[in-house]
């Protein structure tokens, strides 16, 4: 796929997927559907790379992300059973996911 029509499929985010937060059923799936809960944060680390000049350490991204959906410190520290930050986590899966298609 050439890059004039990735960048027009990426225009948007998908219609449908709501991002944590005020708005949404706080997971990141479709309303009352089931799955990864990271693919809230394609569109935003998306947005946030772009900012940042197509490319950032992880700790950049994850900086920018909290800042515009306004994700609490409290929330991004929540952890995992395995003790890694949840918010870190979600963020660390969008961008290896949104990555693999450039």
């Amino acid at each position: 796929m050439n890059s004039d029509r990735r960048s027009a499929r990426l225009s948007q985010p998908q219609s449908g997927w709501r991002e944590e937060g005020a708005h949404g059923n706080g997971n990141g799936t479709k309303a009352g559907g089931k799955g990864p809960k990271f693919v809230s944060y394609f569109w935003p680390v998306i947005e946030a790379l772009k900012s940042l000049g197509g490319s950032a350490r992880p700790a950049e991204v994850r900086e920018k992300i909290a800042a515009k959906l306004g994700i609490s410190d409290a929330a991004q520290a929540e952890t995992l059973p395995s003790g890694f930050p949840r918010f870190d986590n979600k963020v660390a899966w969008a961008r290896r996911i949104v990555g693999q298609n450039d």
